[in-house]
Parts: structure tokens; C-alpha cells; sequence
């Protein structure tokens, strides 16, 4: 097929697109990790030894059922407060918005660089994804370029910070709150280290 722009500007322009997926897979298994060190932290301070044990018990763990774990035990534990109780409702609503995005991108259909040989520029890929209903199947159709994934990038860093802000809160009563853009406190504290070596 003979395309109506560059070769290296196809190239970069399908690069930049497959930048974007990766960054938003990479950003939202942030909050994952910081869903799975709250349970952690929760066990631990509430009698648990053995850091491995609670490991081993999420390992397998998706988003979804980790959002449900990491709520559950957040509510019956003894460091529930009104704050803490309406941070987990935000964060239960959000996450499940955010998970289904996540699946429509990583499990749909995205057609990266195709077309008729008349573009100039391949700077959007459109995708669908088919999903069964109550009616029968659907095809949710999308698109996939800067624009629409910023904000999507932005709403994972967010709640990434949320997550960790809510188990410091309850468990230790304070915390300091990093630079959305500038990642979590986790990333933050790994950069440090790496820093001071």
C-alpha cells in the first residue's frame, strides 16, 4: 500500500500511539500496587507476621476483586472514619469507571496505523470492543490518541495517589500527598534511592 506520508513519520506517529497504550497499562497497575500494599499494611497492623503470607493471597488478584478487598477490609476494620468511608466510596466508584476503560483498551480491537492510502497522518487509531448485554452483544467503538488519553492518564496518576493517601490517612493519620504528574510517593521514594546510590 503506498501511503501518503513518510515512512519515518508513520513509523513515529504508530509509535507514539502504542506509547500512550503502554503508558496507561503501566499507570494503572500503580493503583493495583497501592491497593495491594493498603491490605498489606492493614494485616499487618492488625496482627499479620508475615508480609509473604498476604502476598501470596493477592497475587492472582485482577483490579476488580482487589478494589472489593481492599474496600471490605478498609470498612471492618477499627480505622473506618467518615473520611476514610468517603475516600473509599470515590475511590470504588472511580476504579470501577477506570477498570472498564482499561478493558475496552487492552481487550478491544485497535487498528494502529491502517488505512486506504490516502492519510497524511495517523496521529488517532480507531477501536472497538464487542461486549454481551442484557439484549444481545454490542460493539462499543473508540478512538485511541493524545487527546483522549491524557485525561485518562491523568484521572490513573489521581487515583494512584488517592489509593495510597487513603490507607496512610487510616492507618497513620497523616500523609503527605505527592505531585500527580510526578507519580506516587512509591515511585517518588524508589527515585530517591536510586538517587543517593
Amino acid at each position: 500500500m503506498t501511503r501518503a506520508i513518510s515512512d519515518n513519520d508513520y513509523r513515529s506517529q504508530k509509535a507514539a500511539l502504542y506509547s500512550l497504550m503502554g503508558e496507561f497499562a503501566v499507570e494503572f497497575e500503580i493503583i493495583c500496587l497501592n491497593m495491594r500494599m493498603g491490605i498489606t499494611m492493614l494485616a499487618t497492623q492488625s496482627g499479620l507476621q508475615d508480609q509473604n503470607i498476604m502476598q501470596a493471597a493477592m497475587a492472582e488478584y485482577s483490579a476488580a476483586p482487589l478494589l472489593k478487598v481492599f474496600r471490605s477490609m478498609f470498612m471492618d476494620s477499627k480505622w473506618i472514619t467518615t473520611e476514610v468511608e468517603q475516600s473509599l466510596k470515590d475511590i470504588n466508584r472511580r476504579m470501577i469507571k477506570l477498570t472498564e476503560t482499561r478493558n475496552q483498551y487492552i481487550h478491544g480491537t485497535i487498528f494502529v496505523g491502517w488505512g486506504n492510502g490516502n492519510e497524511t497522518e495517523f496521529t488517532h487509531a480507531n477501536g472497538h470492543k464487542i461486549v454481551n448485554t442484557s439484549t444481545g452483544t454490542e460493539i462499543k467503538h473508540f478512538t485511541v490518541d493524545e487527546e483522549t488519553f491524557r485525561p485518562i492518564l491523568k484521572e490513573c496518576r489521581e487515583l494512584a495517589a488517592l489509593v495510597q493517601e487513603t490507607w496512610t490517612v487510616a492507618l497513620f493519620g497523616h500523609f503527605s500527598a505527592p505531585d500527580a504528574d510526578a507519580g506516587t510517593s512509591t515511585g517518588s521514594q524508589a527515585n530517591q534511592k536510586e538517587e543517593s546510590k
